[in-house]
């Protein structure tokens, strides 16, 4: 097992295909900025096999680069189209929603609940994930023991409250998700999720 804080890499494969499916004349532009700051990112990501682990440090870079690039919003808007990617190709997260369908329905709450399981099939060394009942439409979302790379990015916890969103959203219902709180002495953030 890898030391260190690490993402399937099938999840940065998905971050890059929403990627060009979101803004195909930019993506070279993309990629050029992150080869500059390292060029093992990207050639980490496309050669990795979709189960291997990479550095989460690299999915960072690339929100931090593709906000950079794009504007504000930009990667929370990637970060919901690759988690969309992800429940359509995954071995494991697609048949975990179809389950969560058959038993609880399509209901956001059922979804969300679903997060810590989720989390550990797509993150190693990355911190803990508790699900939290807030009130009938608002359920809470507490990340604790964040990577230090990942809580002092204010962009990489927003793109993570994105995917929350698209998650919640197969419900079909509109639901938003937010950085309630992030401590980054105590290396914590909360996400609120409402419908």
């Amino acid at each position: 097992m890898p030391d260190g804080p690490h993402i399937r890499a099938r999840q940065v494969q998905n971050s890059l295909a929403a990627l060009a499916k979101l803004t195909p004349e930019r993506e070279h532009e993309i990629y050029a900025k992150l080869d500059a700051i390292d060029p093992a990112i990207l050639a980490g990501v496309r050669r990795a096999r979709a189960r291997d682990w990479i550095p989460l440090a690299h999915d960072v870079q690339l929100s931090e680069v593709v906000e950079a690039t794009l504007g504000p919003g930009s990667d929370r808007a990637r970060a919901r189209a690759s988690l969309t990617l992800s429940l359509e190709s995954s071995t494991f997260l697609e048949p975990l929603v179809r389950g969560v369908e058959l038993v609880f329905g399509l209901e956001p709450s059922a979804l969300l609940r679903q997060t810590t399981r989720g989390w550990a099939a797509l993150f190693l060394n990355a911190g803990s994930i508790r699900y939290v009942v807030a009130g009938p439409s608002e359920r809470l979302i507490e990340y604790t023991e964040i990577p230090q790379v990942v809580v002092d990015s204010e962009v990489y916890l927003n793109s993570i409250a994105g995917a929350l969103e698209a998650l919640a959203g197969l419900a079909k219902v509109a639901a938003t998700v937010e950085v309630r709180e992030r401590d980054t002495a105590e290396r914590r953030a909360v996400f609120r999720a409402r419908w």
